[in-house]
């Protein structure tokens, strides 16, 4: 059984009200998100809400993993299997960890790009058009925690805009083509984000939700055809950030069709990574969709990991005491939350 209704967001309404914060429509998307999220972890974005610059990548996405082997391994980057890290740019074959990859962050200056692939210039426009969307919807996110800090759990901690000179963005893009598995075996493990949120577009179902309110694991939610609605998940920062009065949402990646209950949340058996940061539960893959036979059942799908500075402060006090799930009220930079989390969950 899924959560009825629906959880779901029109992001237009909060971006067309959102310097009027008194309006009615503003007041209740913003809280409808608050208690959406409150209640489940995560919620479903209206499609319209989604910019064309990313839905248009799954045909480079398509054309770029159909490539030979040779030809994507010119943007290889290399990877660190002992020590579990993941690299932050390029490709990842699945050799490497699990489903292949192609990993966007953005740069200022954007220079050095001769020789990349036409999906690196889509997805760098992509990731600007989300974080965009992703800003307004934590602004709104912020009001309804707190209306006089409406700001912190957006601009006070996400990139600059625009980019200092000489920085790398803090959130990343995954394009992620996930192969083909048994009916028995998990595409992704169970497992949560480090980040602040993570929105997540797919063109095929597999992604599963551990739903806060039911405890059960679900399916993400289709159109009235089928086609998986884009979601955003709650990230362990935004955890940190509202004092435990969110939390981190569990999820994992199924092979199509092949969805089982689980009542008590256990995960089924995994699919086995030589990857310690794939395996385990902090492992940033996210995804929703997987790897096909090749042609139309090609599993594709774009998670855009939205993460806060490293530099920046995050204080519980600024979340009123009535809406803390803490004891003491903390105050930490992003990096020492990032820190901990390392420490618990073995990787980030």
């Amino acid at each position: 059984p899924r959560p009825d209704p629906i959880p779901t967001i029109h992001h237009r309404t909060i971006r067309r009200h959102c310097h009027h914060h008194h309006s009615d429509a503003f007041r209740l998307e913003s809280y409808a998100l608050k208690d959406h999220l409150e209640r489940h972890g995560w919620v479903a974005l209206s499609p319209d809400a989604i910019p064309h610059q990313a839905l248009g990548l799954f045909g480079p996405m398509k054309r770029y993993f159909k490539q030979a082997a040779a030809e994507k391994s010119q943007h290889k980057v290399d990877i660190d299997v002992e020590g579990g890290g993941k690299p932050e740019e390029g490709y990842l074959s699945a050799d490497d960890c699990g489903p292949e990859q192609f990993i966007v962050r953005l740069k200022n200056p954007n220079h050095g790009r001769a020789g990349q692939p036409e999906l690196v210039s889509k997805a760098e426009i992509a990731s600007a058009e989300l974080s965009a969307m992703v800003r307004t919807l934590l602004g709104a996110l912020g009001w309804a925690v707190n209306p006089s800090e409406n700001s912190m759990l957006s601009g006070d901690i996400m990139d600059h805009r625009p980019l200092l000179e000489g920085t790398t963005g803090a959130s990343v893009l995954r394009l992620t083509n996930y192969a083909t598995q048994e009916q028995d075996q998990l595409t992704l493990p169970e497992h949560v984000d480090r980040g602040l949120v993570t929105i997540v577009l797919a063109n095929r179902p597999g992604l599963e939700l551990f739903d806060q309110l039911s405890e059960q694991w679900v399916p993400a939610p289709t159109d009235g055809q089928g086609a998986p609605l884009p979601v955003m998940l709650v990230g362990h920062t935004l955890q940190f950030a509202t004092a435990n009065m969110l939390k981190a949402c569990r999820h994992r990646v199924r092979p199509d069709g092949a969805h089982v209950q689980s009542a008590s949340g256990s995960s089924a058996s995994a699919s086995s990574s030589s990857c310690s940061s794939s395996s385990s539960s902090s492992s940033e893959d996210g995804g929703g969709g997987g790897g096909g036979d090749g042609g139309d059942r090609q599993r594709l799908s774009v998670s855009f990991h939205v993460r806060a500075r490293l530099d920046a402060t995050i204080d519980q006090a600024r979340v009123p005491p009535a809406l803390r799930r803490v004891v003491v009220a903390r105050s930490r930079t992003v990096q020492e939350e990032m820190d901990q989390f390392a420490r618990l969950n073995g990787s980030v």
